[in-house]
């Protein structure tokens, strides 16, 4: 078993939240419409980042016209979590800087199964995030600093 799903069983047996970083985020807040989720420790923090290695190959085999599937752990990690019951809250702080092709796809992969989306005010240029938020009918907050994500955060373990 991975050191990822080791900790995540750890972690679900307590009620855990993962808090998944799937990039990095920031800012001041604003919120959809939607009923904010509460939260209470214990948290796991991991990092849905892939290695640039399997990515490159995906690539290769992608333009060699060879039919593949693209498998990142992340989506095992996810189920699991969701299966479980597990609050999965995804925060992307790196801006639109840090919104490539690799981004895109784990953003596809993670954002969708979040009870709660919060991201950097330029991470979303592109309106991914709002779609996501809007057809999950999943809470989007927006802050212009990761010096500002204290307050979401707060928000978020308030009576949890």
């Amino acid at each position: 078993m991975t050191r990822s799903a080791n900790a995540l069983r750890r972690f679900a047996g307590g009620g855990a939240v993962a808090l998944s970083l799937a990039l990095t985020a920031s800012g001041l807040s604003t919120v959809a419409a939607q009923e904010k989720p509460k939260a209470s420790p214990p948290v796991l923090v991991t990092s849905l980042g892939q290695s640039l290695d399997a990515f490159q190959i995906q690539l290769a085999v992608r333009r060699a016209g060879i039919a593949y599937k693209y498998d990142a752990r992340a989506g095992q990690l996810l189920d699991a979590a969701k299966s479980r019951g597990i609050l999965i809250v995804v925060l992307h702080m790196g801006g639109e800087e840090r919104r490539d092709a690799l981004s895109n796809q784990l953003i596809e992969l993670a954002a969708p199964r979040a009870k709660l989306l919060v991201i950097r005010d330029d991470s979303d240029a592109d309106g991914k995030f709002a779609g996501i938020a809007k057809a999950g009918n999943i809470p989007l907050v927006v802050i212009d600093n990761v010096l500002n994500l204290k307050g979401p955060l707060q928000e978020l373990f308030a009576g949890g």
